[in-house]
């Protein structure tokens, strides 16, 4: 028998296996015998705990940078969220059921940073976050994608009831930047200043099963390429704004604060070059 099987087949707490047997020599009554393996039995057990512990603990801290500690938002990159949106999309596939993805972001988040710090703009990215959150239904998720890109999957929706969506996510950032400069925690002008844009696409059927038996979508990576496109058009044609695939009015959502944010933006030389701002 070579080392390496030695090695394999040697069990730490078999005192009459062991080279180093402390027993060797000594007499031991039956009694003492019986409590003795009671004890290396528990060692085994503890030892097999402890490393089921560890395991338990390493799967949280994968689980646990999969999620935003900013917003508490799945990561869109994240193994734990592609599975749930290839779980979702196959889901609606065999239903026939429409899926929408919307990207969305703050417009001018350096702005933010650089003018009122990085803490305050933390704090707009964290009510924006909870402002998606909360305005979708419980068959709809959202994710964080980077630092200010937020993905939602919507299922079994139509064309008609984006606008409800996004006059949700309006009201209930609105009113998370309400409460922040009512805590003094934001000044006005920066609620004024913080604004999204989003880019919505349906998701294109890749097979037909036949009737009844569903359809298969395109994937995740596809959706979301599409849908980051149409935000970046959403950008280009003055941010603050919705735009759908295939459209070529956006849809604004805060139209109080559309000209500021405009000409903060004209004024940029960075997001004009990103987004092909004319003056």
């Amino acid at each position: 028998m070579s080392k390496q099987q030695e090695s394999i087949l040697y069990d730490p707490y078999d005192f009459a296996a062991s080279e180093s047997n402390p027993f060797e020599g000594v007499t031991l009554t039956e009694k003492e015998k019986e409590r003795l393996e009671e004890l290396s039995g528990a060692a085994r057990i503890r030892e097999k705990q402890e490393l089921e512990d560890a395991r338990s603990e390493i799967k949280k801290l994968k689980e646990s940078i999969a999620i935003s500690d900013l917003t508490h938002l799945l990561y869109w990159r994240s193994e734990m969220a592609q599975q749930m949106v290839e779980r979702y999309i196959d889901e609606a596939g065999r239903h026939e059921s429409e899926v929408w993805l919307g990207m969305f972001d703050i417009d001018i988040l350096k702005h933010l940073n650089d003018t009122y710090g990085y803490n305050k703009a933390d704090e707009v990215l964290k009510t924006f976050g909870n402002a998606l959150d909360s305005s979708l239904r419980s068959s709809d998720t959202c994710y964080q994608f980077g630092v200010d890109e937020f993905p939602i999957l919507l299922v079994g929706i139509d064309r008609e009831h984006l606008e409800q969506v996004t006059e949700r996510i309006t009201e209930n950032f609105e009113s998370g930047l309400k409460k922040l400069v009512e805590k003094g925690t934001i000044s006005q002008e920066m609620a004024n200043e913080s604004t999204y844009s989003g880019g919505f696409v349906k998701a294109k059927v890749e097979k037909e099963y036949g009737e009844g038996r569903g359809v298969q979508y395109e994937g995740p990576k596809a959706l979301f390429d599409r849908a980051d496109t149409v935000l970046h058009k959403a950008k280009q044609n003055g941010r603050n704004s919705m735009m759908v695939e295939g459209e070529d009015t956006p849809i604004i959502f805060r139209k109080e604060v559309g000209q500021h944010i405009q000409e903060i933006l004209s004024s940029s030389d960075e997001y004009k070059e990103r987004y092909g701002v004319k003056n």
